[in-house]
């Protein structure tokens, strides 16, 4: 199997030589990605004007032009990334320069007439590409005539300018806007209704439904990145359990609602197990949203070995119940795609839990996103170029796990974001991983630490075994 790196390099090589097979494969890998990083650098008064298609497309053929003038040199795929991100955001703010001139200006084309005119003249990238979003929805509900009216209309005409423009009778034009506002208000009330999609799967999988009346919160226990978790006391059951809720910064946020709440649902795949069950989802009298789980007795295997002088043994036992663990979770078709000490807890007598699943996702679900502690990522959770995520992924993470208990010391060792990007997707020699070992480490736990930490996905065991000396 040719390796990546050198899988880049050959494809790079022929691009060079103006294969256009090369080049093709060089264009689609990243144009997506690229669009929609150009769409966001654009404000939506100029986006009648500027085509995000266009500004990628030229990029490509600048890049193409340079690559076979030897310009650039490039080793690995993420410095093509790095290249073409910073040849489109140039190319998208001198377009924006170029048509906010005074003679090109877009305000000289502004009417405040009405409702529909969209006057703000630098709105934060996320929210472009959420009104863009928006937009080619509403558009996609129309077509011919009724698309026109409805783009004029976007474009601050009135009713009886858009008759006069399409020849045609201003009720046309009046039915044609009712119409559509009518599909829109059904539209988000279908939405409204059927939105919350994680609460509907919840039931199906029968989780319980509780309010907060039902405990009776003790003491705060910790936090990560998206929940804060408390002990509580079930006043029904007698029992103590843990609540975790989501941050309150994120309780607006549809997105993460969704992805918290699924987390229930997740979980409810897998059997038996070694997973920190959730009991039930609940929601307090003004709307803040928990989760009811086992409360684990114990700390986060990062605690355990900072404070605990664990043994060749103690090790051992860990990574054999975190891989048994995982495995259940793949054969009930999940990934975990965050595993990290932080989300491993020991108990008090000694035994592994695996936590937070909050970015776990389907085996089929093979969309890309950045998300996580970046130190923990493998490198397809960065490029898909290395392949898509997979169990793999999380061998990837037991690696790194791994890794720290048998040096003491992160996998990833760089500060500043741009570095730990670079060292994830960069290739190490095995015995550049070895020579950072401490002394005494048994021959399996540091082949097998090797072995999980390749950057590509395909050559890390799929099955992973302990054989001790």
């Amino acid at each position: 199997m040719i390796a990546m790196t050198d899988q880049f390099r050959i494809t790079l090589k022929a691009a060079r030589e103006g294969e256009e097979s090369a080049s093709a494969v060089l264009f689609g890998r990243y144009l997506e990605k690229l669009i929609r990083l150009a769409r966001s650098r654009i404000s939506p008064q100029l986006s009648r004007r500027i085509d995000p298609e266009d500004i990628v497309h030229s990029v490509y053929r600048s890049l193409f032009v340079r690559l076979r003038a030897g310009e650039y040199s490039l080793e690995e795929s993420v410095d093509l990334w790095r290249l073409l991100v910073q040849m489109v955001q140039n190319k998208a703010t001198r377009a924006g320069r170029y048509h906010s001139a005074d003679k090109r200006s877009i305000h000289r084309e502004v009417s405040t007439q009405n409702s529909f005119c969209f006057t703000s003249s630098e709105p934060p990238p996320d929210h472009v590409v959420i009104f863009n979003e928006e937009l080619a929805r509403l558009l996609g509900l129309v077509h011919g005539k009724n698309r026109q009216i409805v783009e004029l209309r976007l474009q601050g005409y009135t009713q009886q300018e858009i008759a006069e423009n399409l020849a045609c009778d201003e009720r046309t034009v009046r039915r044609c806007l009712v119409q559509i506002r009518k599909t829109l208000e059904g539209r988000f009330s279908t939405e409204i209704e059927s939105g919350d999609a994680s609460e509907k799967r919840a039931d199906q999988v029968n989780i319980e439904r509780v309010s907060d009346t039902r405990y009776l919160i003790q003491k705060f226990v910790g936090q990560g990145g998206f929940g804060r978790v408390y002990r509580a006391v079930d006043r029904v059951a007698g029992e103590t359990v843990a609540l975790k809720f989501l941050k309150k910064k994120y309780l607006l946020d549809e997105e993460m609602v969704t992805h918290f709440l699924e987390e229930a649902v997740t979980t409810s795949r897998i059997p038996e197990s070694r997973v920190v069950p959730i009991y039930a989802v609940g929601e307090t009298s003004t709307g803040h949203r928990f989760l009811v789980m086992k409360l684990v007795e114990g700390a986060a295997l990062s605690v355990w070995t900072r404070d605990v002088k664990s043994h060749w043994i103690d090790v051992r036992r860990i990574v054999e119940e975190l891989i048994d663990t995982l495995h259940l979770v793949h054969v009930a078709g999940v990934v975990h795609c965050d595993v990290k000490p932080d989300n491993i807890m020991i108990d008090e007598s000694g035994e592994i839990w695996l936590t937070d699943f909050g970015l776990a996702k389907l085996q089929s679900d093979q969309t890309v996103s950045l998300a996580g502690t970046i130190s923990y990522l493998a490198p397809e959770q960065i490029d898909p170029a290395f392949g898509p995520v997979s169990p793999r992924t999380d061998h990837y993470g037991v690696g790194l796990v791994l890794f720290e208990l048998l040096t003491k010391e992160k996998f990833i060792q760089s500060d500043t974001l741009e570095l730990q990007l670079r060292e994830i997707v960069s290739e190490r020699s095995t015995s550049e991983i070895r020579d950072r070992m401490l002394d005494g480490v048994p021959h399996d736990l540091m082949e097998l630490c090797v072995s999980l930490l390749h950057r590509d996905p395909e050559k890390r065991p799929l099955q992973i075994r302990l054989t001790q000396d």
